[in-house]
């Protein structure tokens, strides 16, 4: 049995700032703000965005989910995943709030699997963020997976662990794979 948790799927709502935290740090983007990505769709917990940063010579899509306090509507949690410019590998960039405690990284949980530890990168504004390239192993995992569970830890060094659905990721990450050709 689930227990409840206090946190709500925030499906991105257009003006929300889509796929600038993953831009940003695969150093597509400059830090400046960028224009508001577009909104092209769901597939099931996710939703795809798309945009043609400055710097870039193609349009980049990401899949993006994030999680909301459900009282406050403040994030708690927000995961990127599309294909890298430069190599067309899959990555993901985690984001949480600011205030976290570092030392102990994240971990990420497939299902029942094994705890895999993420070492956060850096943090900016938008909050701390984690930016890792997928292996087949864990693309594989992810379409096979129902949930994947972020744990980091508050300031005061207690647990916070967050639910994500894997439930439309095999079309989400379909959606978002780069066009071969010009």
């Amino acid at each position: 049995m689930t227990a409840a948790h206090p946190f709500s799927l925030n499906v991105c709502r257009p003006g929300a700032r889509s796929g600038a935290v993953a831009l940003f740090v695969l150093g597509l983007i400059a830090p400046a703000a960028p224009a508001e990505p577009e909104v092209r769709g769901t597939h099931d917990s996710w939703t795809i965005v798309c945009d043609t940063p400055e710097q870039a010579e193609q349009e980049v899509c990401l899949m993006v989910q994030q999680k909301n306090l459900k009282d406050t509507d403040q994030p708690v949690l927000r995961v990127e995943i599309g294909y890298a410019v430069q190599t067309a590998k899959p990555f993901a960039v985690i984001t949480v709030p600011l205030g976290i405690s570092l030392p102990p990284g994240l971990s990420m949980k497939i299902d029942d699997g094994a705890v895999t530890k993420l070492e956060f990168g850096s943090c900016i504004p938008s909050g701390c963020v984690v930016g890792v390239t997928l292996t087949d192993v864990q693309v594989s995992a992810f379409k096979r997976g129902g949930e994947i569970t972020f744990t980091f830890q508050d300031n005061r060094r207690r647990d916070i662990s967050v639910p994500i659905s894997l439930w439309g990721f095999t079309a989400a990450l379909d959606a978002v794979r780069p066009s071969a050709g010009p």
